[in-house]
This record gives structure tokens, C-alpha cells and sequence, in this order.
């Protein structure tokens, strides 16, 4: 039997299942544990993203920076973790020339936590948030006063349906898209 979705600031979400920022484990009825946490930043000079991602115990990490000033992209994308750090109220990378240093202003959010027949997915949202720090480039420092969205999410999703090559039809914009 498929739960109806919880919706809402959090305070009141299923007390039954484990949710962050508590343990979860690896697998759940079949499925294994997707997770990440995604930060992207924006202000009149750059626009920064970083996150940290873990399928099963795999983990991932990526950041950029798009300097609009200069018109030049900044990125990298990792397999291990260790140069990307976004805990709770901040985004701090290490890598090559380039140091992100960012204070977040948290916020609660808005929680949402689906379940279809076997297994369920948690997704929090934090929109409009404060960010303040520097971003440092080659050794040129970068200000940052900035508006933020943090996008959390673990849970055990449903894989792709077999054959379509894509979680299926869906409409963006009034266009249908359809699987094949």
C-alpha cells in the first residue's frame, strides 16, 4: 500500500522511517541509498554550485564558478570526495586555484517525503537564502553577497523503467515528451 506524501516544514514528518539528518541504511526493500546535497549561489558577478552526491557508498563531488565579469567557467568534477565541503550553513572548496569560501544563512525549509510500493525518497528545499563570503581564483579575491538555493535529498528511488531509457512521459512548458 502506497503512504500518502508528507509535505511540510518538517516538524511533523513520519517518526517511522529513518530520514535525515539521521542514519540511513545502504539498502531499503531492494534499493539502494541515493544522497546529496546541492548548493547553487548566485549574485551580480558569479554564479557558484557545489555539491556532494553518494550513490550507495560511491560518492561524487562537483563544483563551478561562472564569472560573468570575465565570461569564463571554472569546474571540476570528482569521484572521490575531499575538495568539496558543503555541511550545514556553509560551501567550502579546495581545489587547485580555486578556494570557495561561503557562509549560508539556513533556513527550516519545506520537506517533502514520497513512498510508491517498496521504498521512499526525502527532498528538502531551502529557497532565497543569504549567502556571504569570498571566492579566491588564481589568488584574486572574489566578494560574495549572494542569494542561494540548497536542494538535500536521500531516499531510495524507483530505477529507470526497463527499455525507456528515461524515468518516462512527462510535459515541460505545454510539450509532451514521450519514451523512445
Amino acid at each position: 500500500m502506497i503512504r500518502s506524501p508528507y509535505r511540510g516544514d518538517g516538524t511533523d514528518r513520519p517518526a517511522d522511517i529513518p530520514l535525515p539528518p539521521g542514519w540511513m541504511p545502504l539498502f531499503d526493500h531492494g534499493r539502494l541509498l541515493k544522497r546529496w546535497r546541492y548548493v547553487s549561489i548566485w549574485s551580480s558577478t558569479l554564479s557558484i554550485c557545489a555539491s556532494q552526491v553518494w550513490v550507495g557508498p560511491i560518492p561524487q563531488e562537483f563544483w563551478a564558478i561562472w564569472d560573468r565579469s570575465r565570461g569564463r567557467l571554472y569546474e571540476h568534477t570528482r569521484l572521490w570526495t575531499g575538495r568539496v565541503h558543503v555541511p550545514a550553513g556553509q560551501v567550502r572548496v579546495r581545489d587547485g586555484s580555486v578556494e570557495i569560501d561561503v557562509e549560508l544563512d539556513e533556513q527550516g525549509g519545506f520537506e517533502v517525503v514520497t513512498f510508491d510500493e517498496r521504498a521512499y525518497t526525502w527532498t528538502r528545499k531551502q529557497c532565497g537564502i543569504r549567502a556571504h563570503g569570498c571566492v579566491r581564483i588564481g589568488g584574486e579575491e572574489h566578494p560574495v553577497e549572494a542569494v542561494a538555493l540548497i536542494d538535500d535529498n536521500a531516499g531510495y528511488p524507483p530505477g529507470i523503467p526497463a527499455g525507456t531509457g528515461r524515468a518516462g512521459p512527462g510535459t515541460i512548458s505545454g510539450a509532451v515528451r514521450s519514451p523512445g
